[in-house]
C-alpha cells in the first residue's frame, strides 16, 4: 500500500476517534452545570464502560493505537459522568429528605 494512503487512514482514524472520544464532552459540561443526571441511566453508563473496555482490550492486543487513544480519552470522560451521576442522585435523596 502507498504511504499515502496509509496516512490518510491513519488521519482517519485519529479523527474518528477522536470525534467519538469528545462526544461525551457535552453532557459531561451539561450536567456540571446543572447539577443533574437525573435523565442519565446507570445501565446506559455500565454499557458504555463496558464496551470501552472490551474495545481497549482489543485495540491493545491489535495494536490499534488511534483506537486505544480514543477509549481512554473517552474513559475518562464517561468514568466522569459516572461519578457526577453517583454525586448528583446522592445530593438529590438528601434535598428530597
Amino acid at each position: 500500500m502507498s504511504s499515502y494512503i496509509i496516512i490518510l487512514t491513519d488521519i482517519c482514524g485519529y479523527l474518528g476517534s477522536l470525534l467519538l472520544a469528545v462526544n461525551s464532552v457535552p453532557q459531561v459540561i451539561k450536567s456540571y452545570k446543572t447539577k443533574s443526571t437525573k435523565d442519565i441511566s446507570y445501565a446506559y453508563q455500565c454499557f458504555i464502560l463496558s464496551g470501552l473496555i472490551l474495545n481497549t482490550i482489543y485495540s491493545v492486543y491489535h495494536n490499534i493505537l488511534p483506537i486505544i487513544i480514543g477509549n481512554f480519552i473517552e474513559f475518562i470522560l464517561m468514568f466522569l459522568l459516572l461519578l457526577q451521576k453517583k454525586h448528583y442522585d446522592k445530593q438529590s435523596n438528601l434535598d428530597k429528605v
